[in-house]
């Protein structure tokens, strides 16, 4: 699922709000971050399931059994500002893609990308079932 947006915590947190079911959750963003070549150049990065966001500084990958998860999850997101979520997304990037001593810095968040995968239901049973075309 993705959103392009300025600001992400209040999309983000109603986003899993909604989800009620057990699932698997991750997030990602495109982006631009400033580069030290040039004065004003930027580098666009792609979200991939392996540079999510770090949560509560350990992990990526957050496992919502229930709503009590998913409560956590949305609160860690409500207490982290623009500049955190910038700080956390250029981090994981740069450790994962080896750029950490690139002098890079988070520019411009343009499109949060979700992560969810269900354990249990199938998209009919989240969804509803949809009309066969």
């Amino acid at each position: 699922m993705t959103k392009v947006i300025d600001d992400p915590t209040d999309y983000l947190e109603k986003l899993i709000n909604l989800v009620n079911f057990p699932c698997f959750f991750s997030l990602d963003f495109h982006g631009f971050m400033r580069t030290q070549v040039a004065e004003g150049e930027l580098k666009f990065e792609f979200a991939s399931r392996n540079t999510g966001i770090k949560f509560f500084d350990e992990t990526s990958n957050v496992f919502m059994a229930d709503w009590e998860e998913g409560k956590k999850v949305g609160d860690f997101l409500k207490g982290q500002t623009l500049d955190d979520i910038k700080e956390n997304w250029l981090n994981v990037h740069a450790t994962e893609l080896r750029y950490n001593n690139s002098g890079f810095s988070p520019h411009r968040l343009v499109c949060a990308v979700a992560y969810i995968e269900p354990l249990n239901n199938t998209v009919e049973e989240i969804f509803g079932e949809t009309e066969k075309v």
